[in-house]
């Protein structure tokens, strides 16, 4: 008999030691997937401040070029009337304007490119968390599963009742005492 006994608390113990590595797997795995998605909302976060910039460049970007506008239409009136000293000093003025609306045209072109960059890359990391997420629940329920198939009650067996509704409860029920009433 104390072969048995021993062999019995061999094979408990080797079930035990599954148990500690699958929950260490389990959480390892959950610590991954916190990380990847503290990761996605760095980056999303990033992508709304780029996105912040670009609007803010776009509205100077406008007001310069309106201010150039009103520049131009100006200088057109001191030209047509021969006023070169009133000419010469709105083109001193709408040069530089110019050359910021060159610079802040090529920092558009700039951010629009990092922003479609950053966005394909939040896309293509989202869909790897998502599939990764997806796939991490399924190993967790095989989990679970093969838990309860050792005879071994797993640690939230408790809350597996919650996810049923009360609907769920009642047709259960109903399909029961029907059973019952049939036999």
């Amino acid at each position: 008999m104390s072969i048995m006994t021993r062999v019995i608390n061999i094979f408990k113990a080797d079930i035990h030691g599954v148990m500690d590595q699958l929950e260490n797997q389990e959480l390892l795995l959950k610590q991954h997937l916190r990380n990847m998605q503290a990761a996605l909302n760095q980056k999303e976060t990033r992508l709304n401040t780029m996105i912040a910039a670009l609007k803010q460049t776009q509205n100077e970007s406008n007001r310069y070029q309106h201010q150039s506008k009103v520049l131009e239409r100006d200088l057109a009136v001191a030209i047509r009337k021969n006023t070169d000293g009133v000419a010469r000093k709105l083109i001193r003025k709408l040069k530089p304007i110019n050359g910021l609306i060159d610079e802040l045209t090529g920092q558009i072109q700039t951010l629009e490119e990092e922003i479609s960059n950053t966005r394909n890359d939040v896309d293509r990391q989202r869909l790897q968390y998502d599939q990764i997420r997806h796939k991490s629940a399924e190993f967790f329920r095989r989990t679970r599963l093969q838990t309860r198939s050792h005879g071994l009650p797993p640690s939230e067996l408790e809350g597996l009742n919650a996810d049923l509704s009360e609907e769920e409860v009642e047709l259960e029920l109903l399909k029961r005492k029907e059973e019952l009433g049939a036999a």
